[in-house]
């Protein structure tokens, strides 16, 4: 994902890495070891949602605040894959089998 400010959140492998727009990483989250495969990972309004699949095939969707706090961690194993989506305090999960959606609120909203 790349915001407008220049910051690039990436999954990789076994960590969720920010970097700014000058190459300082800003966050490096450990995350489960994924494998190669579907992944996707969506920010906005100060927070993140990961999706993807872990080594033993079983996948994974993670919230996150940007500084790193995690919000919510779910697995997922009666889907082979997840794709996020995450606007408007919603987080939309597609599976191979179903939809999964989660509003996400902030205190004082």
């Amino acid at each position: 994902h790349l915001d407008d400010d220049g910051f690039c959140t990436v999954l990789d492998g076994n960590r969720v890495i920010r970097v700014s727009s000058s190459g300082r990483i800003k966050l490096n989250l450990a995350i489960p070891a994924t494998r190669p495969g579907h992944s996707s990972i969506r920010c906005g309004g100060g927070v993140c949602a990961a999706s993807f699949v872990m080594e033993n095939g079983t996948p994974m969707a993670l919230i996150f605040r940007e500084d790193g706090a995690v919000l919510f961690s779910k697995r997922f194993p009666s889907e082979s894959f997840l794709d996020a989506s995450l606007d408007g305090g919603l987080l939309l999960l597609r599976g191979s089998d179903h939809l999964f959606c989660y509003g996400i609120r902030r205190p004082g909203d």
